[in-house]
């Protein structure tokens, strides 16, 4: 678990949509607690020749998880 990695706090970014759901559930399941910290606006570049556009603007929320419990 990424917790048990990075002591007792992470933070990360995610795409909004229904991943959402999806993180808030595993955090429930994992007695890990999820706090959005900001939604932010991220630019994306181009990846790959095929892309047309140079970069989007994508929407994130920056996402501090958090141990409920102290570890012992």
């Amino acid at each position: 678990m990424m917790l048990s990695i990075a002591s007792l706090i992470c933070s990360h970014l995610y795409g909004v949509g229904n991943l959402f759901q999806h993180i808030q559930k595993k955090a429930d399941e994992w007695e890990v607690k999820m706090e959005v910290i900001a939604e932010l606006r991220y630019d994306l570049p181009a990846s790959y020749k095929f892309h047309k556009k140079k970069s989007v603007d994508i929407e994130v929320d920056f996402i501090r998880f958090s141990a409920k419990k102290l570890l012992n």
